[in-house]
C-alpha cells in the first residue's frame, strides 16, 4: 500500500516527465493563485451567510414584537 509521500513523489516525478521542468514553476504559481481565489471566495460566502442570517434574526425579532403588541392591543 503507497502512503501519502510515496504519492506525492510519483505525482511530482509524473509531472515533471509530463510538462517538463519549466513548466512546474507555472503550474504551481496557477495553484497559488487558485487557492487564493478560494479562500477569499470561501471568506466572502461565509460572511453573507452571517448576514443573512441576522437579517433573518431580526425579522424574526421584529415579527415576534409585532405579535406581542397585537396581542396586547386585544387585551385592553
Amino acid at each position: 500500500m503507497l502512503g501519502a509521500t510515496e504519492i506525492i513523489i510519483i505525482l511530482v516525478v509524473g509531472g515533471i516527465i509530463l510538462f517538463g521542468g519549466s513548466k512546474i514553476g507555472s503550474i504551481a504559481r496557477s495553484f497559488g493563485t487558485f487557492t487564493t481565489e478560494y479562500k477569499k471566495g470561501k471568506m466572502e460566502a461565509e460572511e453573507e451567510l452571517k448576514e443573512l442570517k441576522k437579517e433573518i434574526e431580526e425579522a424574526t425579532e421584529d415579527v415576534k414584537d409585532e405579535k406581542e403588541e397585537k396581542n396586547k392591543g386585544e387585551h385592553k
